[in-house]
């Protein structure tokens, strides 16, 4: 079952990967992507490929992780025993919500937040704009690196060290695994590497010039 599940979120990766590229990408990448996503979705099984095709034509995220024991696209709590299906992955649980596929991903990159956002007094004004999910500590300039991996690696250990995620190793797995896929590079040396799937569903942003 475990397997079925990696294979989903391969295709729906993919998927996602694709409408991007439809949105701002030139399409000379379409034919690529959608034959690979054709291939991994008749590799489904009939009775998972029909579930999935149902769940598409709703939403293009079909599959969603467990987070707090609720989950994570719709926010709905889950009983134990589901839970405790999704955990022994012996047959595939819905969420009782959304109809999502559930799946619990342990070692996914975790969302922590701002630490000083802590200490903060609440008579102070609310975030506003990109102060929401960055910080001028996350502005890196004059990096020193050789290529986008190592860019991509100083990057989110420097989130990590200024708390805003843990799990750097599985960040940056997944930021060079969806590089692989299509480069996110652009003109002028400007790239906008990304990873979905972090737990707690925060957004952080970090810049760095090299």
């Amino acid at each position: 079952m475990q397997s079925l599940i990696n294979h989903l979120n391969q295709l729906q990766e993919l998927v996602l990967i694709r409408d991007e590229h439809r949105a701002s990408g030139d399409g000379s990448h379409m034919d690529r992507l959608n034959d690979a996503i054709d291939e991994l979705t008749e590799k489904l099984t009939p009775d998972v490929r029909s579930l999935y095709t149902r769940l598409f034509k709703k939403d293009h995220v079909v599959v969603a992780p467990l987070y707090n024991g609720c989950c994570a696209i719709c926010g709905m709590r889950l009983p134990v025993s589901q839970l405790q299906g999704v955990r022994a992955a012996k047959q595939i649980q819905s969420c009782p919500s959304c109809g999502r596929i559930l799946c619990e991903e342990p070692d996914a990159p975790h969302f922590i937040g701002e630490l000083e956002s802590t200490s903060h007094s609440h008579s102070q004004p609310r975030k506003s704009g990109i102060s929401r999910f960055s910080a001028e500590s996350l502005m890196v300039p004059s990096l020193e690196v050789a290529n986008r991996a190592e860019m991509i690696g100083m990057l989110a250990a420097q989130m990590e060290s200024k708390g805003f995620v843990s799990g750097v190793d599985q960040l940056v797995k997944m930021a060079l695994e969806r590089e692989a896929v299509l480069s996110t590079a652009l003109e002028h040396g400007i790239a906008f590497p990304h990873v979905r799937g972090v737990e707690g569903g925060g957004l952080t942003l970090a810049l760095g010039v090299s």
